[in-house]
């Protein structure tokens, strides 16, 4: 089983926790451009933000580095809590929903697979 298949999923609860108590900075810009949208029609490039400063933060945990399963899966459970806890309750259903669809497309781009043939996107 290659490095980049296993997800631990206590590992993963231990760094959702860690990467987004470290993203408070991450959640205002992520919670003030949704005000301004209203929450219902958030660009895409607010997403990509938050999501590749999210990856950002993955990528500089060593005990991850290289996992990309791994990465992919923390990263996503990290936008899942930031929805869940910080998203105004209003709104949450329906950022959840646009979250689910858009998500883990967004993050398979950030997340580069280390067995694709260039080494720098999700190609392989």
């Amino acid at each position: 089983m290659s490095n980049s298949k296993v997800i631990a999923s206590e590992q993963v609860q231990k760094y959702v926790g860690e990467i987004y108590d470290s993203s408070r900075h991450i959640i205002k810009e992520f919670i003030d451009d949704g005000i301004l949208e209203g929450f219902t029609n958030i660009r895409p490039q607010v997403w990509v933000n938050m999501l590749s400063s999210v990856c950002g933060l993955a990528f500089k945990i060593p005990e991850i580095r290289g996992n990309e399963k791994l990465q992919e899966a923390i990263v996503y459970k990290v936008g899942e809590r930031i929805i869940a806890n910080d998203i105004p309750a209003d709104y949450r259903e329906d950022v959840l929903k646009y979250y689910k669809g858009y998500g883990r497309s967004v993050i398979d781009f950030l997340i580069p697979n280390p067995d694709a043939p260039c080494g720098c996107c999700p190609c392989g």
